[in-house]
């Protein structure tokens, strides 16, 4: 019964992307300053900019050293109301470090995101945002110039709160064929020390403020903040603040180097899909249009 009740959300969740319409080749962007927006193929030369596509945010990652620049979705995708039985869709903490023409955008945190198969990711990308999964290169790339990263925070061992970086989709080559994921593209996940699985038990729902300065100790991603034990039901801020994955300086460095995290325990008795070993979480890539 459950194999079934899977099938039919992940056939369910293709059939959205089939049902929407393919993007269109002229897409709305607005810069920070708030002017007048300007056609995507319009853009003689790559600015930091950001853009939404049937709700989901996506920022420009420019070009530099001989790569082109793209969109792909500041958030992961994420999960229907009636998925989280037959999909793993664990509560997650998306991380933006945007360049410092975009200072004010932040991305939705936190965010419900979808584990699902690879053919799964592609399909949603190429039928509803007529676009693909990135390349390894790409993603790595948006990590370092936009501090892209899906964070799953979990409590534990007793007394600390652990941050470790979800794993997301990635293909190599470009595979951009609209409903074939062949051999040849070598899906993988990035990056490659991230988990695949989380523990639902012990994971906890966190919202990031991104901060300049803290006058918190600072951990980074796959380490660990020491915190007393949990007291009351409600959210509270995390004694530590996390460390940004974001190096890079193309468009301008940002200003944004750390996320303070207020955290709260999931819902208890929450139904979820048991974990599986061939799944990963999944953003989208926009080439440029010309």
């Amino acid at each position: 019964m459950r194999a079934s009740r899977r099938l039919l959300a992940v056939a369910a969740l293709v059939a959205a992307a089939i049902g929407c319409e393919r993007a269109p080749a002229r897409v709305e962007v607005r810069s920070q300053d708030g002017g007048a927006a300007s056609p995507l193929g319009d853009v003689a030369a790559c600015a930091p900019a950001t853009a939404e596509k049937i709700g989901v945010p996506f920022v420009r990652v420019c070009a530099r050293e001989g790569a082109g620049s793209f969109w792909i979705s500041a958030i992961p995708l994420g999960c229907s109301a009636g998925e989280h039985g037959t999909l793993s869709c664990p509560s997650v903490t998306p991380l933006v470090q945007p360049p410092g023409a975009l200072r004010d955008f932040r991305a939705p945190s936190p965010r419900i995101a979808a584990v699902v198969d690879a053919y799964t990711a592609h399909k949603v990308c190429t039928m509803r945002f007529a676009g693909r999964l990135p390349t390894r290169a790409e993603r790595a790339r948006a990590r370092a110039d936009v501090g892209l990263a899906t964070v799953a925070v979990t409590e534990g061992p007793p007394g600390a709160f652990r941050a470790r970086e979800l794993a997301e989709w990635v293909t190599e080559p470009v595979c951009a064929h609209p409903t074939d994921l062949g051999p040849e593209c070598r899906e993988d996940r990035f990056p490659k020390e991230a988990i695949g699985a989380v523990s639902f038990d012990a994971l906890v729902r966190c919202a990031a403020t991104p901060v300049t300065t803290s006058s918190r100790p600072l951990f980074d991603v796959g380490g660990a903040c020491a915190a007393p034990t949990w007291v009351g039901a409600g959210a509270f801020t995390l004694p530590c603040a996390i460390r940004g994955l974001g190096y890079g300086d193309v468009g301008g460095a940002s200003a944004v180097r750390a996320f303070e995290l207020s955290c709260e325990r999931a819902a208890a008795g929450a139904e979820h899909a048991p974990p599986r070993l061939d799944v990963a979480a999944f953003r989208c890539v926009l080439p440029e249009w010309v």
